[in-house]
């Protein structure tokens, strides 16, 4: 229980006083303990991140052997599975740990076989290209597999050399999600079997590449991709029912090529079949697919392809609705919040409002987003004129709530 309740600060060093400790650490309850342990390969600080469950601020461990720092730092010097640490960290950021060991390659490797140990989770990894002498980590059996991988790109512009990505993937398997961001002009036949594949740069792909692929997800920003190798996806995808793997492809795309099938049978969305919207993964927000291009496979499930977000570069989507309604949860909470507010609206205007006729036309709960927030304006400028207020600014800051579950909510359907 004591175990469950520490800072992951005091974690890590009950963790380090003696094998018991060691133990007790990894015997706390799983729900308190670590969710991931992450690697950042970058020369010449290559770092380790733990975050966890609950409330634990995430634990760093940084190599920065040449940094100086002030007397803000506390130095201590660790042993950790009888390997010597020299170490510091800011006084008000102890989860935070600059190692100063010069040997970067052999302190790191025994400070994440030790996280590992204790927190017995998948690896995610990322690496940064031009590691120079970092490569010889990948000999470790610690990097025989990761549940992640992100090849990012450096400040310097470098690119992965194939020596580099050769190193990379013939020794570690990624076994959920890859993400190649950096430029990276090489075969990468792992993405052909993770769950979850983004490739920055995806020239060396061809139609037929695109049909081996078996994950759930996959994003393609620089390809060579024609709308005719995406019908041909989909009419491949309509031949084989009972095959639910795939769940989503999106594609960079040329806002200017106009979307026309030549096989490929399609319909308009209909809100009675499905959401107008599908969530993004990528990042926060939701994709409008009110515009795509719906049709229905012999099992039932059907798939819509289309351009959803329009821009200097545009995103084309292939998605695939397993669940037809994937925003309606959300829709119902926000129902449910307008409900609510309605309730308040009427004593709010009682005892902040001044009764004027564009104030009363707001409690219509039919109101469109547009008329409410052209109301709303309209009774503000009736009384701002004799001068702000306490109280005006609160009644607008309640209707101003309203008005953004309403655009919510419309956005959904």
């Amino acid at each position: 229980m004591v175990v469950n309740q520490l800072e992951s600060p005091d974690l890590l060093n009950l963790s380090i006083c003696s094998n018991r400790s060691t133990l007790r650490v990894c015997q706390a309850s799983p729900k308190n303990c670590a969710e991931s342990v992450s690697i950042y390969l970058k020369k010449p600080n290559p770092s380790i991140k733990i975050t966890f469950f609950g409330f634990r601020k995430p634990l760093e461990w940084v190599f920065c052997f040449e940094e100086d720092f002030s007397q803000k730092y506390i130095h201590r010097n660790l042993v950790v599975s009888e390997y010597h640490y020299i170490t510091a960290h800011h006084k008000n950021s102890p989860e935070q740990i600059m190692c100063r060991n010069a040997d970067v390659v052999e302190g790191f490797l025994k400070i994440l076989e030790f996280f590992l140990k204790i927190f017995p989770v998948r690896l995610k990894i990322g690496v940064q290209p031009n590691i120079g002498g970092l490569q010889i980590l990948f000999k470790s059996n610690i990097f025989a597999q990761c549940s992640e991988m992100k090849l990012t790109r450096s400040l310097e512009n470098h690119a992965f050399n194939r020596q580099e990505l050769g190193a990379i993937f013939k020794k570690i398997k990624v076994l959920d999600k890859l993400e190649v961001i950096a430029h990276a002009d090489y075969v990468i036949r792992q993405a052909f079997i993770v769950d979850h594949v983004t490739l920055a740069h995806a020239t060396w792909m061809c139609e037929h590449d695109l049909f081996r692929l078996n994950c759930r997800s996959a994003r393609f920003l620089n390809h060579t991709f024609q709308l005719d190798d995406i019908e041909d996806l989909a009419l491949q995808w309509l031949a084989k029912p009972y095959t639910p793997r795939l769940e989503r492809m999106e594609f960079e795309w040329d806002p200017l090529v106009e979307i026309q099938f030549f096989t490929l049978e399609t319909t308009k969305w209909d809100k009675n079949k499905r959401s107008r919207c599908c969530y993004k993964i990528h990042q926060r927000g939701i994709f409008d697919c009110s515009e795509t291009f719906d049709f229905t496979r012999s099992d039932g499930l059907m798939a819509s392809i289309g351009v959803v977000e329009r821009g200097y570069f545009s995103t084309l989507i292939f998605y695939v609705w397993h669940d037809r309604f994937p925003t309606r949860n959300q829709q119902n909470r926000l129902k449910k919040r307008l409900n609510e507010l309605q309730v308040q609206q009427r004593d709010i205007n009682r005892r902040l409002g001044d009764g004027n006729d564009f104030e009363q036309s707001l409690t219509n709960p039919n109101l469109s987003a547009a008329t409410f927030g052209n109301y709303m304006i309209q009774a503000y400028n009736l009384r701002k004129p004799r001068g702000s207020s306490k109280k005006l600014e609160e009644w607008y800051k309640f209707h101003c709530e309203i008005l953004d579950v309403k655009k919510q909510i419309e956005s959904l359907e």
